[in-house]
């Protein structure tokens, strides 16, 4: 169930304004553990079997469709699969959250090797 709260751990996970006390809020103060949910630090240190991006960004929310474009040419230039979206108009927000989660279902389901075919079958 998509609920506002589990939103806002999603915005506090991509905060860079306070690492620290996300990495205390959210991962028990490992570093460790924040490091491996951070796509720079994953640029860098490229886990075994590789990842894959995919981001989504709303072009009315000018500073993260900026990091976006960095990160997705920083990601890329380091071999990283990443599929990137932006939404027109979208902002900062749970409604953009939502319309990002469903945009990204079939390109996450094709990642993982799953289909409607394979979903049914396994119900």
């Amino acid at each position: 169930m998509i609920t506002q709260r589990n939103y806002l751990a999603v915005v506090a996970l991509k905060d860079a304004v306070d690492a620290r006390a996300t990495t205390r809020e959210l991962f028990g103060g490992s570093r460790r553990d924040y490091d491996q949910h951070d796509p720079l630090w994953l640029v860098r240190h490229p886990p075994t079997p590789p990842v894959a991006g995919i981001w989504i960004t709303g072009t009315a929310d000018t500073p993260a469709l900026r990091a976006q474009h960095t990160l997705t040419a920083f990601a890329r230039n380091a071999g990283m699969n990443v599929w990137s979206l932006e939404i027109r108009g979208g902002r900062h927000s749970f409604a953009l959250w939502a319309e990002a989660l469903a945009a990204s279902f079939p390109q996450l389901t094709q990642d993982v090797g799953l289909d409607a075919r394979t979903a049914a079958s396994s119900s």
